[in-house]
């Protein structure tokens, strides 16, 4: 096993550094601090530090996703029946773009860790941010060749912020607080599953489909700008001068010596600053890289048993998603007249997800992961029921689908509040998970890009399967049996943990 030598000892004292190596903490070294520029500006308190850059990148993905979840949602009915000018078939061109986005986010994750060591997670999420004002700007003008390139760039995209989110959201919390922090980020958020179909039904009934994704890549590059505020920097201690270098990592580190949070130039600067804590910084990080080692170990055996039995509710969390953001759409509102009611029930999808993280997710850290993803996937059962009955047609199912809201069944605005509870205790409780078994950065990374690459594959699995086999009732046992058997297999593997 590698030494890697720390202020608190060596990797061969196992008991004593397994609690101590917390990568990307506020640390106190000879008097010099690492914090982010906003926290030092607005006076936070240290301790404080890790839940305000939570808050910063959660901001940040509030404004991106109210803008691409509320487009993922349309595209399966606004883009429902295109003839291509380029392949001259008529198909569903929004499915097909989102299965190419999963799949190119697939080998993408096998890139991600590096670009992260390299640039850093918060420069990674600021690119991913970007790959996703690239996708929506598509969309404007629809060219079937530009939406289908771009939904490969936006592929990269999706690979590259989530894996940094995870990378962020560990290192900024501990086992005490991780399910809260969790549904702190997630709360923040799901937000954006409330105010992006809020603004889309008023955008999208005054104007069109191009008028609300002209107002969706704006938010979006908006969202990239907040990443911006996480940007480390060092200050000293005692009297708060701000030192003119940024500091690659507040003292994040992989096994190789290479810093995560920020970028690689950003070190390299404390050479040209003669302050203390520039001095401090450099040692501080010559103590971790000049003897670390190059290899990096992989899983153990009892690291990777745990990985295998996580992988049926990673792949779970993604069909659950392409299901609910392509098929159910087409269940409750199939025809184009119902279209603006899309919005309104993902509005109730977006508070009830909202809830879920802000206050079930808290629970976690005392009642125990597990029995909230029981919980969560109860509601997910129930949910499939409801659309059960709103795919059923009149003679099957009397007058319980009335009265009518916004042109379709008030059955689908209840199915869609309990999908969005669902999504929100399985990703809450994924992420926490994963915490609270790779807790080593070089095994925390790839976990989570692990996650990346399962969800991907379980939504790009669903996207297609949408495409291939369009919902209608003849086709139901079909549809809603896939659902149901990742939901158990999920829920089977959690169990066995």
């Amino acid at each position: 096993m590698p030494s890697w030598p720390t202020r608190w000892g060596t990797a061969e004292d196992e008991s004593s550094t397994k609690w101590s190596l917390k990568w990307e903490r506020i640390v106190d070294v000879h008097g010099a601090r690492a914090t982010d520029s906003f926290s030092w500006l607005a006076g936070v308190e240290d301790q404080d530090v890790g839940r305000v850059r939570i808050v910063l990148m959660a901001t940040g993905f509030l404004f991106i996703f109210m803008a691409f979840n509320t487009t993922q949602t349309i595209l399966s009915t606004v883009l429902q029946h295109f003839t291509g000018w380029m392949t001259g078939l008529s198909y569903d061109l929004g499915n097909a773009s989102l299965m190419i986005m999963y799949l190119t986010a697939c080998p993408s994750l096998c890139v991600v860790p590096s670009v992260i060591r390299r640039h850093g997670a918060v420069s990674t999420l600021m690119i991913g941010g970007l790959c996703y004002a690239v996708y929506i700007t598509s969309l404007v003008f629809v060219w079937e060749p530009t939406v289908l390139a771009s939904s490969c760039v936006v592929g990269f995209g999706q690979a590259t912020i989530w894996v940094a989110q995870g990378v962020l959201l560990t290192s900024n919390s501990d086992e005490s607080s991780r399910g809260r922090d969790a549904g702190l980020f997630w709360g923040i958020y799901s937000c954006s599953g409330i105010v992006g179909p809020a603004i889309g039904f008023v955008v999208y009934e005054g104007m069109n489909s191009r008028g609300f994704f002209l107002f969706a890549t704006l938010f979006t590059l908006i969202g990239a700008l907040f990443f911006q505020a996480l940007k480390s920097r060092s200050v000293h201690a005692k009297d708060g001068e701000h030192a003119s270098a940024l500091l690659r990592s507040t003292t994040a580190h992989d096994p190789a010596g290479e810093c995560l949070i920020a970028g690689r130039e950003a070190l390299d600067s404390n050479d040209q600053t003669d302050t203390e804590s520039g001095r401090a910084a450099r040692g501080a990080h010559a103590a971790v890289s000049g003897s670390a080692t190059k290899d990096q170990p992989s899983f153990s055996a009892e690291k990777t048993t745990v990985l295998l039995k996580l992988v049926p509710f990673m792949l779970f969390v993604g069909t659950s998603d392409s299901f609910v953001m392509s098929t159910f759409p087409l269940i409750f509102a199939p025809s184009s007249a119902q279209e603006g009611a899309v919005f309104l029930v993902f509005l109730g999808w977006g508070l009830t997800e909202t809830v879920g993280a802000l206050v079930l997710s808290r629970v976690s850290d005392t009642i125990g992961r597990r029995a909230l993803v029981y919980v969560g996937a109860l509601t997910y059962l129930i949910a499939l029921a409801l659309s059960w009955l709103l795919l059923a047609d009149s003679r099957l199912v009397p007058a319980e689908l009335d009265p009518l809201w916004c042109r379709v069944s008030w059955l689908s605005f209840v199915a869609g509040a309990l999908f969005g509870l669902s999504d929100a205790l399985s990703n809450t409780q994924a992420y926490a998970l994963i915490g609270d078994n790779f807790l080593e950065p070089h095994e925390n990374i790839r976990a989570y890009s692990a996650f990346q690459l399962m969800q991907s594959i379980g939504m790009a699995a669903g996207f297609a399967f949408s495409l291939v086999i369009p919902i209608d009732w003849r086709r139901r046992y079909l549809v809603f049996g896939s659902q149901l058997g990742t939901l158990v297999a999920s829920v089977v593997g959690v169990l066995l943990l």
